[in-house]
């Protein structure tokens, strides 16, 4: 299950919420109550390809039942990526179910990522380093 970065509108907080990739987003702040929770949208902090794919595992491993599994490997097949076994999904990095681009190849997870997020002109940090364009 993905964690989420949350910010309030209202009072300044943040937070982090585990949450399904199918649930909608929360919008009801912990700390105020107030309805103006908003879910942040980057990339990964990553520090190196070791310390980001250790623990992880295959596919397989990353999702709790097999129908969430095929749904996103059948969401990718029809945007026009076969998901590999060894490949790790990162549905933070994806703009629908089975986005391609959320699928990262456990050989080389920063540079993919690095190309993802300078493509969306996105803000990555950690080992990752993308800056968004004119800032």
């Amino acid at each position: 299950m993905p964690l989420y970065d949350y910010e309030c509108d209202a009072c300044g907080s943040k937070t982090e919420e585990f949450g399904h990739m199918a649930d909608p987003p929360l919008d009801k702040c912990p700390i105020c109550g107030k309805l103006k929770l908003r879910r942040l949208i980057g990339c990964p902090a990553l520090h190196t390809d070791t310390s980001y794919i250790a623990g992880i595992g295959t596919l397989q491993d990353q999702f709790d039942n097999e129908g969430e599994l095929m749904r996103v490997v059948n969401a990718a097949k029809k945007n026009g990526y076969t998901p590999k076994a060894t490949d790790i999904y990162e549905p933070g990095m994806a703009n629908k179910c089975g986005d391609p681009a959320a699928f990262v190849p456990h050989t080389d997870p920063k540079t993919h990522i690095r190309r993802v997020c300078e493509k969306r002109d996105v803000t990555c940090h950690g080992a990752v380093e993308v800056k968004r364009k004119g800032k």
